[in-house]
Formats: structure tokens, sequence, C-alpha cells
């Protein structure tokens, strides 16, 4: 399966960065340029008002019918988002075909010797470690993955989030984005990706979870669109003001220290903990 390069890139939150289109995705941009990038101040989840034009807008359609040796490869869920397994994250010359710039991990600790960056100075990687049992927390982990999956788009990057067999880990966690991203309820978010990638398993734990996330990132979008509203009025604060405008100029940033179970690295080397998104 490939993707078409013109596909529209997805909506943009309400702060913290410039409209997304086809004339400034440069998908030939350098992805190492993008990985040491620092990150901009971003709130989440990501908000798009009701009024934008683009909020519903539409996600890829599986353009093929699933067969049994698909679950080896790579689907593409989301404009410049691809799921997968580590089989897939092997080949390279697939990644760069798909115009993979960014990579996020997720594996048990006890995979750390085989799912791990295979092309590290090739790719901008991301690794987060979870138990994959009934008695991991993902829910925990699901902010510093979307954050890192929305960075990477926003810097001009394809992103390709995959764990060892592609089934329960990345999935999760790309369920969640969809949800947050495109406003989705849990069983829409969980229909769409697994209509591309059909071997999916959600784990009844794992599904309760993205339904608690989906109260959590909704009564978010209240909150933003609420203080959204708010700003219109005539008391704003010129503080609000100037913080709006360096948002707008994409000129604040800031480095936020990452869990103590993610890992960046770029160039072959661990970063540790503080790293800057991008």
């Amino acid at each position: 399966m490939t993707m078409d390069v013109d596909t529209p890139a997805p909506p943009v939150p309400f702060n913290g960065f410039p409209a997304l289109d086809n004339q400034n995705h440069n998908h030939n941009a350098d992805p190492s340029s993008s990985c040491s990038a620092e990150k901009p101040h971003v709130p989440f989840p990501p908000y798009r008002p009701k009024s934008s034009p683009d909020a519903d807008l539409e996600l890829p359609k599986p353009k093929t019918e699933w067969t049994y040796d698909m679950r080896h490869g790579m689907q593409n869920v989301a404009p410049y988002l691809w799921l997968g397994s580590s089989s897939a994250a092997r080949e390279i010359s697939e990644l760069k075909l798909k115009r993979v710039s960014h990579i996020l991990i997720l594996r048990d600790p006890r995979e750390a010797s085989y799912v791990r960056p295979m092309h590290p100075t090739q790719f901008c990687y991301h690794i987060i470690e979870m138990h994959d049992d009934q008695n991991q927390r993902i829910i925990a982990h699901f902010n510093p993955a979307i954050e890192f999956i929305q960075q990477a788009i926003q810097k001009n990057g394809t992103v390709l989030v995959y764990c060892h067999t592609g089934i329960t880990l990345s999935p999760t966690i790309v369920i969640a984005y969809i949800m947050a991203a495109y406003r989705k309820t849990t069983e829409e978010a969980i229909a769409h990706v697994q209509a591309h990638r059909y071997c999916l398993s959600v784990k009844p734990n794992f599904g309760k979870q993205l339904r608690e996330w989906q109260a959590i990132y909704q009564a978010k979008l209240a909150v933003s669109a609420s203080e959204s509203s708010a700003q219109q009025g005539p008391k704003r604060r010129v503080d609000d003001m100037e913080q709006d405008e360096e948002t707008v100029m994409n000129e604040g940033r800031t480095i936020r220290k990452m869990p103590a179970n993610s890992t960046w690295i770029k160039d072959g080397k661990e970063m540790g903990d503080y790293r800057p998104y991008g």
C-alpha cells in the first residue's frame, strides 16, 4: 500500500502551530534537521474549533483488501502516519519510499534487545517502554506519544508507529491519536484503524482506558473552547494577547522533561531524559 503524497495534512491544533498545507509540508526536508529542532509549547489535546472548515476532515480509506501477509508491513492510517510491526521497521527502502522521517517504538522492556532502532542514523526515533499486559496503564503514555506524532508532522515529517507484532501496543497508541486529533469516539477510532490494519487486537483493559481517554480529551476540548471564547471578550489581558502572538509566529519554544521510560535517539546516541521534540 502506498500513500498519495498530495493527501491533505491533518487539521492543526487551535493554538501552537501555523497551518499545514501541501506547499509547506516538504517531504524532502532533512529528517535529522527536524529531529534536532526545539519543540514549541503545545496545549494538549489538540483543539480544533467547531467552526473550523476542516474540523470534519476525512481520514484515508483502505485502498486494498486485507491479506494475512500484510501484518508484516505498514499501513497508512492517517495523513503522514503509518502503523506497522518491527518487520516493517527493518525495511529501509520501504521506509524511504513512504518518506518516513520519524519512528515511534512501543515495546515491552523485555523486548529491548530486538525491538530497537534499526537505522539510528537515518531516522529520528522515540522509544516508549511499557508492559504488554492487562495491568499496564497505557493511558499514561498517550500524551507523550501523541505529541511526538504531532510535532513530527508539523516539522514536515512522516511517522511510523510500531511495536513488535503491530497488534496491540502500537495500534492502541494510534487509536488514541485518532480519537484526539480527529474527534472520534473509541469505537469509531478502533473501527477506522482496524479497517486499515485488520490484525490489531485491543486488550479489554486497554479498551477501558481508551474510553477513559475519550472522556478526558472531550472535557479538555470543552474547557479549551470555553477559554478561547472568553479570550475574545473586551477584558482580554494584554499579556495573553502577546502570548498568542508569539504562538502564531511560532517563536515561543520550550523543552519539556520526558518520562523516565522515554528515550530519544539521534545519530545512534541516546539523548537522555531532556530532549527537544520535533
